[in-house]
């Protein structure tokens, strides 16, 4: 990855889209989380939850409370999971994006 820090860009933006991952969700983001430690990125964690019915949202929100990386919560309606890679990539701050769909 290449270091933007002199340009004010984060180092890399993970977009992680969710649709009714509340089981699946602190599992995935406490694996994502313990990754991004064995690396000196300077990240951010984008998470677009697209429709979700389930507890999901909630989870996120607790998983943002606790977590040693900024993370962004996306909500926006069921759309697709194409659509909610797309909104994660618009509002990413890297010019690198890993995406974790």
């Amino acid at each position: 990855m290449s270091d933007d820090r002199s340009t004010g860009l984060r180092t890399v933006s993970i977009v992680v889209t969710s649709y009714n991952s509340a089981e699946q969700l602190p599992a995935t983001l406490d694996a994502l989380s313990e990754a991004l430690q064995q690396t000196s990125w300077d990240a951010e964690i984008l998470i677009v939850d697209d429709g979700s019915t389930d507890d999901s949202v909630e989870v996120l929100h607790r998983y943002a409370a606790n977590c040693s990386y900024p993370v962004r919560i996306i909500e926006q309606s069921n759309q697709g999971v194409f659509m909610a890679v797309w909104a994660g990539i618009d509002a990413a701050e890297s010019n690198e994006i890993l995406i974790l769909a």
